[in-house]
């Protein structure tokens, strides 16, 4: 409990005290009222200021990382999305949860090399190529990298 201690800091307009209530509870903030009174006994605090609520202090509890997107590449490297979640809020001066940037993050995935492409078929249509005439490649085959 408080009792009748110098304050810490002081000027002509505020007075600050330091303690410590090291159990949970509602406490009542009281002034000590002077005139006649030697602001030595709990008795002698008779100016009520109002409650003061001590919690519990509860930090910050977040979940695990989740992959909120999966990779955006399967190989030669790429993006994966993290996520998590606020499990409980801070409380009672514990630590405080992170801010939108701590609860999403990306990191590198799949990067392994790409396999060469494989070429099974190509074929021009038309089938006769002209110059000064449009023609289409089409291609077929295996692992292209259309990046």
């Amino acid at each position: 409990a408080w009792g009748p201690y110098p304050p810490v800091d002081s000027n002509g307009t505020f007075q600050r005290w330091e303690g410590q209530l090291d159990e949970v509870g509602t406490y009542s903030v009281c002034w000590c009222g002077a005139d006649g009174h030697s602001c030595a006994i709990p008795e002698d605090f008779t100016v009520r200021l109002g409650k003061m609520r001590i919690s519990e202090r509860v930090d910050c509890e977040l979940t695990d990382w989740w992959v909120a997107q999966d990779c955006d590449r399967p190989c030669g490297g790429g993006d994966v999305y993290l996520r998590r979640a606020i499990r409980r809020r801070e409380a009672g001066g514990g630590l405080p949860c992170p801010g939108m940037d701590g609860l999403a993050m990306t990191q590198k995935c799949n990067m392994e090399p790409c396999p060469l492409a494989r070429v099974d078929i190509a074929r021009t249509e038309p089938a006769t190529v002209t110059a000064g005439s449009p023609f289409v490649v089409h291609v077929e085959g295996h692992w292209f990298d259309p990046s």
